[in-house]
């Protein structure tokens, strides 16, 4: 049996792995795809500015926390529910 006619729940789940698609290649995407956009914002200033700043100044700590935000960027557009 096909599902065309899919549940809510199950295009949910599909707008919730999208999001979560765009956003592990672009920090915020993901929330911009949901219509955050002071999330999407924040999340893509704040990796941008973590490999600016690990890239000028050579510290891989900065960059250690980029990958660790976009992972939470990623987790964030996942989690995400729209009622």
């Amino acid at each position: 049996m096909k599902s065309e006619d899919a549940s809510p729940s199950a295009s949910a789940r599909h707008l919730a792995r999208t999001a979560a698609l765009a956003s592990a290649f672009i920090p915020g995407a993901g929330q911009l795809v949901q219509g955050r956009y002071p999330a999407a914002a924040v999340q893509f200033i704040t990796v941008l500015a973590y490999l600016v700043i690990g890239s000028a100044t050579g510290l891989r700590h900065a960059m250690l926390f980029a990958l660790a935000w976009n992972c939470y960027s990623v987790f964030d557009a996942y989690r995400y529910r729209i009622d």
